[in-house]
């Protein structure tokens, strides 16, 4: 029996996210962590939620690098998928702390170092969020 893949965001999957700079993904990715990293005690199944979509996001990225011949930083997106299901779902073999995947997704908005144009409203399957800061790096 052939299942259809579901994704929570089908507009990004269906190709939308290569429209977005590797830094405002992996800013977007952060946030997602950041929700289940704050909801791990309090709220258990929401924070499981978020680490799916910052998986699926992780994925989204993955591909899009690939589809963009972006080599040489599939290694560093494809270890973070796995350090993110090992930290929340597996036995933390590689020993990293909230506060190392928070540092990690944190440090990014004050890298952005071309094209410091912010945008200060966008759409995100129909959510519209504010962003603080310059999210159109090219890196």
């Amino acid at each position: 029996m052939d299942k259809e893949l579901k994704f929570a965001h089908p507009t990004l999957a269906a190709g939308r996210w290569d429209n977005f700079s590797l830094n405002f993904q992996m800013m977007t990715i952060g946030s997602e962590i950041s929700r289940a990293i704050k909801w791990r005690e309090s709220h258990p199944n929401r924070s499981i939620c978020a680490v799916g979509y910052a998986l699926e996001l992780t994925a989204l990225t993955k591909e899009s690098l690939i589809r963009k011949n972006r080599k040489h930083a599939l290694r560093e997106i494809c270890r973070s998928y796995e350090i993110i299901a090992d930290f929340f779902f597996g036995d933390n073999i590689y020993n990293t702390t909230a506060e190392d995947l928070q540092r990690y997704y944190d440090w990014r908005p004050y890298h952005d170092n071309s094209n410091n144009r912010a945008r200060a409203d966008w759409r995100l399957d129909g959510e519209s969020l504010q962003s603080g800061g310059a999210h159109d790096s090219r890196i």
